[in-house]
């Protein structure tokens, strides 16, 4: 009987339940930038037909409080099978390093103050960072190594949720 009562209880687990902030998983983490308030980190939204608006989503970086991602001017919205790229909230959108090389589909997005942490990110010490819901669930944490040379950041090799150090790489 319970094995038959199994598959309905996960089917109605799935809609009562909805998974999609679980494919939402960090994909880059730049904490060595060359020059200025260029740090940022990287999401993928790996399902294949559900969006996600990760407007209040946070980044919680090491022992401080979490910063709020909010919109940048595209909005929050992140289609299926695409990137976010989340700068920091005093990068100078228009004349920044990045303007031009982010990819024109890649939604761009802020955090709510101007620097990841209290301070940015450190350059030589490793550290943790989550990725957290806007109920403050988390959804991934990444342990970067800082063995990175200046303007080098670590990139997920398969896009999948896995952040053991072997899927992880310096780009």
């Amino acid at each position: 009987m319970l094995q038959k009562l199994l598959p309905i209880f996960i089917l109605l687990s799935a809609l009562v339940f909805p998974q999609s902030d679980s494919t939402l998983i960090l994909s880059e983490v730049m904490f060595n930038p060359q020059s200025g308030p260029n740090e940022f980190i990287e999401l993928y939204n790996r399902s294949e037909t559900e969006s996600i608006d990760i407007n209040s989503f946070k980044i919680k970086y090491y022992n401080s409080s979490p910063d709020v991602i909010t919109d940048a001017g595209e909005g929050t919205i992140l289609p299926p099978k695409s990137f976010a790229i989340i700068l920091e909230g005093d990068y100078p959108f228009g004349s920044g390093i990045y303007d031009g090389l982010i990819p024109s589909e890649a939604l761009v997005v802020k955090i709510s103050d101007n620097s990841f942490g209290t301070s940015g990110m450190s350059n030589t010490e490793n550290r943790p960072i989550w990725l957290l819901n806007t109920v403050n669930d988390t959804l991934e944490a990444y342990f970067y190594s800082a063995n990175n040379t200046q303007g080098r950041s670590d990139e997920k090799k398969i896009m999948r949720k896995d952040s053991s150090q072997s899927n992880w790489a310096n780009s």
